[in-house]
């Protein structure tokens, strides 16, 4: 099983909007809340250019529906920039 990469919670946001069909809910401080309405998703994201750790970037990804492995596939083809 391949590590995850270290991602930011921009870098995250611009992921999920632009590339699995999340919108922009709305912003609360530092957070950004995103919803897909075909599949009724919702998460929050702090919106920092830190990166975000390990296991809240495991439980974002899965509060999304997308597969660890899939989202590896998905950093190493550059489509979380």
């Amino acid at each position: 099983m391949d590590k995850l990469p270290k991602v930011s919670g921009n870098q995250l946001i611009k992921y999920l909007v632009n590339k699995k069909g999340f919108r922009i809910s709305h912003r609360k401080g530092s957070h950004v809340s995103l919803r897909n309405d075909v599949n009724h998703r919702f998460t929050s994201i702090p919106s920092k250019n830190e990166d975000l750790g390990t296991g809240l970037l495991l439980q974002i990804i899965e509060d999304c529906g997308i597969a660890r492995e899939e989202f590896i596939v998905d950093y190493q083809k550059n489509l979380v920039k």
